[in-house]
């Protein structure tokens, strides 16, 4: 591998050689992960840490007296390529126990390389409304090492202090910072607006479904900004602060498992929802169960032993009507599987300009979301009906609750059309599920 190595990085290794020819070998070995065909410039502590803690514990076999071997041919690497922190961190104790933990026990040897790379100050945090995703492109992986390097400039320098009282508050700070700055190089772009950008781009390319991208492609430039509440986020979420304050006195479940009848025949009234039956229950009023549905989801609301309540996060979030209408254009935006699928379709067609009827709408739905894979249970055939119509009288019965949709729901002949408030919640809904950060299947 020794070939492939950064000239620098040879004239190093030769140096090592004279030395230890034995040493340099091991070294040229690690060095080949660690930084490939580029100088040590290229390398950080968050990598060499996890290199350390993680890939070589975990990927590379044989006994744990062998790891420790090539991690001291590192360290004397490190002296003599003049990089002396790089070398402590090879030597320290904390190396030498997670390896041991790793050969005792993997679980153990995790857990031990988690807590010991976070505890070092130089891994980049997540932010108040931006995650690392498990799963990363081109350009959110180096604004993730451009992070961790000026983190480890900021521990070197004093600026940051791991492990003294308020450090994770200054890196979160210092974190932020970086990410926000503008580039001049990248024509003001931040770090994290380019992030964002290449979130968008992969969301609306992804999948093998051409449908789909017909249906995001015209939508998705006007995603590239956040979307602010709108003036009226009161009157949108007026449903959901209803049902919190009114649940703030615990009310016993219907047989049926919904809200109790006196709640359905208030929503009905106070809302106009539409008229309900002398005997009504909670599915006779569909934007009344899209609204505990989506209260649930939000924690603002709980069922336990039988009685829905409000919680505290719930009371809280009932006096923040902003807050609340973005967190429920969040919870929207990033529902999973079938009901997310469906709804960022749904949410781009109306942005569109689309004005379908809702049988017409459920069938130009069914291609993109058949193309997707969702077949019921029978590959190959057109997802059915059965699957198809009532989670769109959900998705529907939403929009409805929260005012989004010009029409109440009155007769399927109706286009359907957003209201102003309703584009924003769209926006707001359909950029959130773009740019959020992608995570890694169970067992993937």
């Amino acid at each position: 591998m020794a070939e492939e190595l950064h000239p620098a990085v040879l004239e190093n290794l030769d140096q090592l050689s004279l030395l230890d020819p034995g040493a340099a070998l091991d070294a040229g070995v690690a060095l080949s992960w660690l930084v490939g065909g580029h100088g040590v410039d290229r390398l950080h502590q968050a990598g060499l840490q996890q290199f350390l803690w993680y890939e070589l514990p975990f990927k590379w076999l044989g006994p744990v007296e062998g790891r420790h071997a090539l991690v001291a041919a590192l360290a004397r690497f490190f002296d003599v390529a003049g990089l002396p922190r790089y070398a402590s961190v090879c030597r320290s104790s904390t190396t030498a126990t997670v390896l041991d933990q790793w050969a005792d026990d993997p679980e153990s040897g995790y857990v031990a390389f988690h807590a010991a790379h976070l505890a070092s100050g130089v891994v980049p945090p997540d932010l108040d409304g931006f995650a690392w995703g498990d799963l990363m492109g081109d350009v959110e992986l180096a604004a993730f090492w451009s992070t961790a390097q000026a983190l480890e400039l900021a521990v070197e320098g004093g600026a940051l202090a791991p492990g003294r009282r308020g450090w994770k508050h200054d890196q979160q700070d210092l974190a932020r910072r970086h990410v926000s700055q503008p580039r001049p190089e990248e024509f003001g772009e931040s770090l994290h607006q380019a992030v964002m950008t290449e979130r968008l781009a992969s969301w609306a390319e992804r999948g093998p479904s051409e449908a789909r991208r017909a249906i995001l492609g015209p939508v998705t430039n006007l995603l590239l900004h956040d979307v602010a509440p709108p003036a009226g986020a009161s009157r949108s979420v007026r449903p959901l602060v209803w049902l919190t304050l009114a649940l703030e006195r615990p009310a016993r479940a219907a047989a049926a498992g919904g809200l109790p009848p006196r709640f359905v025949r208030d929503a009905a009234d106070r809302f106009h929802w539409g008229g309900v039956p002398g005997r009504a229950v909670e599915r006779d009023l569909p934007p009344l169960a899209a609204t505990r549905d989506l209260a649930m989801a939000l924690r603002l609301v709980r069922r336990r032993d039988g009685s829905f309540a409000a919680t505290p996060h719930g009371t809280e979030l009932a006096s923040a009507p902003r807050t609340l209408w973005t967190a429920a254009a969040t919870a929207i935006g990033e529902q999973s599987g079938f009901a997310g699928g469906l709804s960022e379709l749904l949410d781009a067609s109306l942005l569109a300009g689309e004005r379908p009827r809702r049988p017409g709408l459920e069938a130009m739905l069914r291609v993109p979301l058949t193309e997707e894979g969702w077949h019921g249970g029978h590959a190959g055939q057109p997802t059915p009906t059965g699957l198809l119509a009532p989670e769109l009288d959900r998705q529907l019965a939403i929009r409805v609750a929260l005012g989004a949709l010009a029409r109440r729901g009155a007769s399927a002949s109706e286009p359907l059309r957003l209201t102003a408030g309703g584009r924003l919640l769209a926006l707001a809904s359909l950029r959130a599920r773009a740019v959020r950060p992608r995570v890694a299947l169970p067992g993937g």
